[in-house]
């Protein structure tokens, strides 16, 4: 037995497992407790993540209480608006790079390269003698996190078992709230002070000692190159079509803003056009169509052998309506309302909630018995029709504001 586990730990280690692996194989049974993030190898490893995600985070909630400060030393209150813009824009492409920076580069070298990005960006909104600085510096400084965020995420599931999995993402949904509470409070400090510079020096310092931690604490990895077309021209054209929206608002004639309206609404068709022919989508199919989501999720469902809902809390079971309308063959728990709408052996099959046997006897007896499948399918579609079409619910209201009071 003891050889067995040993010869586990030697193949994770192998494999660049984040988790460290102790003699004994009780310490698995614990790796989903909010301890395990902070354990051995993962504290790093979190540590980089969580400011990795704080640090762009901040600077998102930081300039709202920062930059009257900086318009009123600067200057340039007509493109109040353009600092926060410009950095969103830029986290997108940066964010839509990380995936290339990996490969390229490895991760390591990639989040490194992140961090002096965004560390120059810092740098740059800080020593700015004019406001056209300061916004490519924060257009520099937006880059860089989104590559970080994007890079800091992809490292959830490469560096932390799945059962912990969950908790790493509840620990970055928490550095966003700490951030929204504390960068306007940063920021504001600074503005108060006569020193609104210092909002972005602060960050200087956090940004080092992450750049130092990158390199001690990640792998370096083979490179594992390129795969696919990487999308520059989109990202491109999405980027000056958002740009001149935004411009727009700064000219007063009509006919200027039409025109930048036109040729933004213009760069941005071409940009869902060059997406639609290429391999690797960014944006979903036909995104300018009312009736692209609605019909692909009703083939979707029209193409699945069993559709279920375990869930544990079904307010309204509008997913399941959905399944019914498009002749699915349903599994669900009984919660809330869902055995209102789903009637066991004649509509579908309805389980308990949280217990996994029910579900898999009832999803195995549907998956092997196709002629079960096809009458519980076809009478809950008969039921929709009956019941929730658009017809039905009109002639319900109909019905109640008839009735007299």
């Amino acid at each position: 037995m003891r050889r067995c586990w040993r010869r586990v730990q030697s193949r994770m280690k192998r494999f660049g497992a984040a988790a460290s692996i102790e003699e004994s194989p009780h310490q698995t049974m614990s790796a989903a407790s909010w301890s395990a993030l902070f354990h051995g190898r993962q504290l790093a490893y979190t540590v980089l993540l969580t400011l990795g995600v704080g640090v762009h985070a901040v600077g998102i909630h930081l300039l709202a209480t920062v930059l009257p400060s900086v318009v009123a030393d600067l200057g340039g209150a007509a493109f109040y608006t353009w600092a926060t813009m410009l950095y969103t824009i830029a986290s997108i492409m940066g964010t839509a790079c990380g995936g290339l920076f990996k490969a390229v580069l490895n991760l390591r070298r990639g989040y490194l390269v992140g961090v002096m990005v965004e560390l120059a960006g810092w740098a740059g909104c800080a020593v700015a003698p004019h406001i056209a600085v300061l916004l490519l510096a924060r257009a520099i400084q937006g880059f860089g996190s989104g590559l970080l965020v994007a890079l800091a995420y992809s490292m959830v599931s490469e560096f932390y078992a799945e059962t912990m999995r969950a908790r790493v993402l509840s620990a970055i949904s928490g550095i966003w709230g700490v951030a929204a509470l504390l960068g306007p409070i940063i920021g504001g400090v600074f503005a108060a002070s006569g020193w609104w510079r210092g909002a972005f020096w602060i960050a200087i310092p956090i940004l080092i000692l992450l750049g130092v931690m990158t390199w001690q604490v990640l792998p370096d990895h083979a490179v594992e190159g390129m795969a696919g077309e990487f999308p520059a021209a989109r990202l491109v054209l999405l980027g000056f079509g958002v740009l001149g929206v935004a411009a727009s608002g700064l000219v007063a004639p009509v006919v200027w803003r039409l025109a930048l309206l036109g040729s933004a609404a213009v760069l941005i068709w071409c940009a869902f056009h060059l997406d639609g022919d290429a391999a690797n989508h960014l944006l979903p199919s036909r995104p300018l169509s009312l009736e692209t989501l609605a019909d692909d999720a009703a083939a979707l469902l029209r193409a699945l052998d069993v559709f279920v809902l375990a869930s544990k809390f079904e307010p309204y079971g509008v997913a399941l309506l959905e399944a019914k309308c498009a002749g699915s063959s349903i599994v669900a728990t009984a919660v809330n309302e869902i055995p209102k709408l789903l009637n066991h052996g004649v509509t579908g099959l309805v389980v308990p909630p949280e217990s996994p046997e029910p579900m898999a006897k009832a999803f195995l007896k549907m998956a092997q018995d196709p002629v079960l499948r096809r009458s519980l399918a076809d009478a809950a579609f008969a039921e929709a029709e009956r019941k929730h079409s658009i017809d039905a619910v009109a002639g319900a209201y109909q019905a109640l504001y008839d009735t007299p009071s």
